[in-house]
């Protein structure tokens, strides 16, 4: 059974500042796990109009490269939407292996109008911890 060591792992992120850009570590990865998949869901959506964004990558010491695991994505949009928009690392099957340790990372955009509300997302990403002796 080579997926039996698949988890789905939800973390909800909102930045400290919706005026501030920020990089936030939300999950710790190991050498040799494998990121499967990575979703977003709009839990409080920025103001109609605003230009935030969120993307999410693995760490430079897992070997991820910038915003990898999700492209750069509007937090504007319909109260739980989900959204999946695969980065560079996701781009191609069998996912992101992480040839080291590290941490998948949040990196959030305020743009040039943040607007007035701060953004909550959920964000879902799934894991494959290692493969089945």
């Amino acid at each position: 059974m080579p997926f039996a060591h698949i988890r789905r792992v939800r973390k909800t992120y909102s930045p400290a500042s919706r005026a501030t850009a920020e990089t936030v570590d939300i999950l710790p990865l190991r050498q040799g796990q494998r990121v499967l998949a990575v979703a977003m869901e709009r839990l409080v959506p920025s103001d109609s109009g605003s230009t935030p964004t969120v993307a999410v990558r693995a760490s430079a010491t897992a070997g991820g490269a910038a915003n990898g695991l999700m492209a750069a994505t509007a937090t504007a949009g319909a109260v739980g939407s989900l959204v999946n928009n695969p980065g560079t690392d996701l781009a191609s099957s069998g996912g992101f292996l992480a040839t080291a340790s590290g941490t998948i990372q949040v990196v959030y955009t305020p743009g040039s109008t943040p607007g007035n509300t701060t953004p909550v997302v959920r964000l879902i990403v799934d894991i494959q911890d290692s493969q089945a002796r």
